[in-house]
């Protein structure tokens, strides 16, 4: 499919109903989704597009760029899978980000929130007038210890259900009583 992952997950839905997809699993992708991350993520936005099509859904990242350990992921991956059956929804997706460790070297799991990811913002030349983001994650002070990228830091694979409703309620509720257009 030509397209976002967020298309293929469309495509597969409205040309093979007679699949009756049950879960969307995105991912496993090269490069981590913690905190901020998730508004430029395909993977994420896989799962998000899922939720609107009424299905649950899990997105999968591997934290590193490089020599990623996609076999642990799998392992991972499948466990997560099986411990969430039973609370899968069509109204979040699971945001999952998995250390590029061996098994063995991953110190647990954290459900937890989304936090603050600042990277350092370099931008390349591709040699035909356009130019490449890149950059590497800067430690900083703008999260709390209990968040996906302090956590994953730390080792953790970390879970975070989030919604693709992103309305301020409390900003739209006052825009509604005090400013008239």
């Amino acid at each position: 499919v030509s397209g976002t992952p967020a298309d293929c997950v469309k495509y597969a839905h409205h040309v093979f109903p007679e699949f009756g997809i049950e879960l969307v699993c995105s991912g496993v992708n090269k490069g981590n989704n913690l905190g901020t991350d998730v508004i430029y993520s395909g993977t994420v936005s896989a799962g998000l597009e899922a939720n609107s099509l009424g299905l649950p859904a899990i997105a999968f990242s591997n934290t590193s760029f490089c020599d990623n350990r996609f076999d642990v992921c799998g392992v991972i991956a499948l466990k997560i899978v099986d411990k969430l059956r039973k609370n899968l929804s069509c109204e979040y997706t699971y945001n999952v980000n998995i250390p590029n460790e061996e098994e063995a070297d991953i110190k647990g799991y954290k459900f937890t929130k989304l936090g603050v990811q600042i990277y350092t913002d370099e931008y390349i030349s591709t040699g035909d007038k356009t130019f490449r983001l890149i950059g590497d994650p800067v430690v900083h002070d703008k999260n709390d210890e209990d968040c996906d990228v302090e956590w994953n830091r730390k080792g953790y694979v970390t879970i975070t259900p989030i919604l693709f409703d992103k309305t301020d309620y409390k900003a739209l509720s006052r825009l509604v009583e005090e400013v008239e257009l």
